[in-house]
């Protein structure tokens, strides 16, 4: 600090930023419309008129990586929003003389918008779908002034956070500058996007098939098809507080079994979900593609993952319906080995349904799904289906699928 700085900034010389919202629980946030407004109060010293005034709604995206050559992180920083109040919207009050200085006191008031200006999203993107996401506001994500009010599975590696800034010049010395920051909580609206394009992205596996056998080491006796539908998304309520159950949502997973023996009988079925912060120091041209992705963990990309257990569900009492034999033309098309040896030679198809709920613990606060330059958040269920096959006695199987979930505001 520079001794003209120090002398404007010495400790009688003070501002606060005052809002008329005060954040007292977990439930206080702003979101897509509302104003964000307050009162930025300044005390000066005696002798010392006030100095130019500026005042920001900023939103900041910080990374943080391990430099790949090098010991130590590195940092970069991007301002994807900067709205700034015009100085003829500024009414300061007529300052009161007191004992301590002149006091300040100027109003200010933003409106938090629906979509940031395209200045803020200038890479290079490989479409212009990828552009509209870069554009819609990101959510508070793991900004330390709300982490002890609301945990969101972040990591200390990325960090989205917004602030009402104050800057005011010393009318003394042009290059020294006070600044104030009062960070708040926003959770921006957002819309159902379309189904997640699974084909090209190994991250998910919606749909398996296994293959039976009457006992092991054995022919195969049939096989198991088992597919995950993609879920609703789940909808984040208003408020926190108001919340009255769990946000939640279903997966229905469709099975299907062909064969000449009894389908397996099923036992559990249990979910999780995976939480997944991806971050990197350069802008995403793309969506992220965790397994794709050569760049990821390299030191300037960075994943964080979290996984929350859901349920775990008896599924004995599920029945499964048998359709009509398979003629002998579908039995050749199939992949089902028929041996003589083996018995019957004739194939059945049997299918059945059942109904996963997928309901967020209470202690775990999410934020919605987006992506932004910089920074992803992403949700999959993790589903695990147990079974025994027909005929191997105490020898349960498992099949295991990664479903793409949206979470929407």
């Amino acid at each position: 600090m520079t001794k003209s700085c120090s002398f404007f900034l010495r400790p009688s010389a003070n501002i606060e930023v005052q809002l008329n919202q005060k954040q007292t629980s977990a439930a206080d946030y702003y979101t897509t419309g509302n104003v964000v407004g307050g009162i930025v109060s300044i005390t000066i010293p005696h002798g010392l008129p006030l100095g130019y005034v500026r005042i920001y709604f900023q939103g900041i995206s910080k990374i943080k990586f391990h430099r790949a050559l090098q010991h130590g992180r590195a940092k970069t920083q991007h301002t994807f929003l900067c709205l700034r109040q015009r100085a003829d919207e500024m009414k300061i009050s007529t300052p009161t003389t007191t004992s301590k200085g002149d006091q300040y006191h100027i109003p200010f008031d933003f409106v938090v918008p629906d979509k940031l200006p395209p200045e803020s999203c200038n890479h290079f993107t490989k479409s212009e779908h990828i552009e509209q996401s870069h554009r819609n506001l990101p959510p508070t994500l793991g900004d330390r002034g709300c982490r002890e009010l609301i945990d969101d599975s972040s990591t200390e590696m990325a960090c989205i956070s917004y602030r009402i800034q104050v800057k005011m010049s010393n009318p003394l010395n042009i290059d020294s500058t006070l600044t104030r920051s009062k960070y708040i909580q926003v959770a921006p609206k957002s819309l159902e996007q379309r189904p997640v394009e699974i084909r090209e992205n190994q991250l998910y596996s919606t749909r398996k098939i296994k293959i039976t056998r009457s006992r092991p080491f054995k022919s195969q006796s049939g096989q198991l098809f088992v597919e995950a539908l993609q879920p609703q998304p789940i909808r984040l309520p208003d408020s926190r507080l108001a919340m009255q159950k769990n946000p939640g949502t279903t997966v229905t997973i469709d099975m299907e079994f062909e064969g000449r023996k009894n389908p397996p009988k099923l036992r559990t079925v249990s979910s999780s979900l995976r939480v997944l912060t991806i971050y990197g120091a350069t802008p995403w041209e793309n969506y992220p593609n965790v397994i794709y992705s050569q760049s990821l963990g390299n030191g300037n990309r960075g994943l964080y993952r979290n996984d929350v257990p859901l349920s775990k569900l008896c599924i004995k009492s599920v029945e499964w319906i048998r359709l009509e034999a398979l003629s002998h033309d579908h039995k050749v098309e199939s992949k089902i080995q028929v041996h003589e040896s083996d018995g019957s030679t004739q194939a059945t198809k049997y299918t059945s349904s059942i109904v996963v709920p997928i309901n967020i613990p209470s202690t775990n606060n999410l934020v919605p799904t987006f992506h932004s330059c910089f920074v992803s958040r992403i949700y999959l269920v993790d589903v695990h289906l147990s079974y025994r096959q027909h005929g191997v006695a105490r020898v349960p199987s498992r099949v295991s699928l990664v479903v793409p979930l949206q979470v929407i505001k």
